[in-house]
């Protein structure tokens, strides 16, 4: 079978790697899978090709426009945003067109309306990769998707738990550009917190920006994947302050490794951050709540390793991308 997927970018973020792993599980179970990217200059098709994409073998061609790709022959088509989607509505496309949901893209990335159009269209069957966004086409757009939740690669992200010190506590946390991630929130809870605890370092982590932020310790700018794993693996605690995430990949992530997890209920958590079991949860944008939540990691070693374990071993129980990428397969052929 052809399987085509259409991305607006290849940038290294989540939602790009996620469509990415299963498009190359798709092709390891003999598809012929493509990507299309539209990139309208040169020079942006040029700074796209990062190292980082060579991990994922399938090939991408990127075209100039979305009807360029259309002419392109397949036998399912999958959208990986709701502008794109669009497009693969008015290009027309094969018979079987697919939208893969990594978000409620309503809250941040696009026109309110324009997004509800694409999701209410019967043009295009859903995919959403959390359990929250399932429930939220279920009671919003009476509409029941395939969910088939990210997990992760365990030979990738594994906990080593000589890597952290006796003379520090080190939290972590993803730096990122756009204000609902919570990164000025998590770094300003962390600041009042040193008052407290002197020993806690911040250790801050990022692609969007190579410039690190005041009252961060340490700034890794764009980790390879190992020095991430070694970035997870050393830290005692993960700090996500984020208001709103589709899934949360760095958060489960960090738990692999064996760092324990402190986040808001923010709709993708619900999927792996069970209170007082893998993680220490509170409520979405109670900045209180979350100062407290860290404080009681650090001063209390027999709850941070219990949740650092708990955490663990829920991953240990997850499902390989080889298992989804068979639901996924079975998602479009059905």
């Amino acid at each position: 079978m052809t399987i085509d997927f259409w991305m607006p970018h290849v940038k290294i973020a989540g939602g790009s790697k996620i469509t990415l792993t299963h498009a190359t599980e798709l092709s390891s179970r003999g598809h012929h899978v493509r990507i299309f990217v539209r990139q309208t200059s040169w020079r942006n098709r040029f700074f796209a090709s990062g190292t980082w994409k060579k991990t994922f073998r399938v090939p991408i061609t990127y075209v100039r426009t979305w009807e360029e790709a259309s002419r392109h022959k397949s036998d399912v088509a999958i959208a990986d945003s709701w502008q794109v989607a669009e497009a693969l509505i008015a290009c027309h496309p094969p018979k079987k067109l697919f939208q893969l949901i990594q978000h409620d893209e309503r809250l941040y990335h696009g026109d309110r309306e324009a997004v509800e159009s694409v999701y209410r269209s019967s043009k295009l069957r859903k995919i959403v990769v959390a359990t929250w966004l399932k429930e939220l086409f279920e009671r919003e757009f009476n509409v029941s998707p395939a969910c088939i939740t990210n997990t992760i690669d365990r030979s990738a992200f594994f906990p080593s738990r000589d890597m952290r010190g006796n003379d520090s506590l080190s939290i972590l946390l993803l730096v990122h550009t756009y204000p609902w991630k919570g990164t000025q929130e998590g770094i300003d809870i962390v600041t009042r917190l040193k008052t407290r605890y002197p020993k806690v370092r911040l250790i801050g982590f990022g692609v969007r920006t190579p410039d690190a932020l005041p009252g961060l310790d340490e700034y890794h700018y764009n980790p390879s994947q190992a020095d991430l794993r070694t970035l997870y693996a050393s830290s005692d605690v993960f700090l996500c302050p984020s208001w709103d995430e589709g899934f949360g990949l760095p958060s489960l992530e960090a738990m692999a490794c064996g760092s324990a997890l402190v986040t808001y209920d923010n709709g993708g958590s619900r999927d792996f951050a069970f209170d007082g079991k893998t993680a220490l949860v509170v409520p979405r944008k109670d900045r209180a709540a979350l100062e407290n939540a860290l404080a009681r990691l650090i001063a209390d070693k027999e709850l941070r390793e219990s949740i650092q374990k708990g955490g663990v071993d829920f991953v240990r129980n997850l499902p390989t991308w080889g298992e989804q990428a068979e639901r996924f397969e079975g998602a479009i052929l059905n």
